[in-house]
């Protein structure tokens, strides 16, 4: 095999990998007094945490290890992103009302 092949070969097999890594945010529906809450959370670019809730019938609020979006009216995204580097993520969501 010759050397450009090798190079060419190497780049789809680097590819093929990264594209079978599990997905890093997870998105689910949450409830919230019996009503369904939409919250992502997970990693960006590896090294930022992100939280984020919308909820169109309750104020709502996320976190991210400990820092808040900030209450968000009912149908507003409320979203927290912050540099965690390689560190630990614990996102959270809130609502009330």
């Amino acid at each position: 095999m010759s050397k450009g092949r090798k190079v060419i070969a190497s780049i789809l097999m680097s590819l093929t990998l990264l594209s079978a890594m599990p997905a890093i945010a997870q998105a689910r529906t949450v409830y919230y007094k019996g009503t369904r809450v939409y919250w992502d959370c997970g990693r960006k670019l590896a090294v930022f945490g992100y939280s984020n809730v919308q909820s169109h019938h309750f104020r709502h609020y996320a976190t991210v290890n400990g820092e808040s979006s900030g209450v968000k009216r009912p149908g507003v995204p409320a979203y927290k992103e912050i540099f965690v580097g390689p560190g630990h993520i614990e996102a959270y969501w809130g609502c009330f009302g």
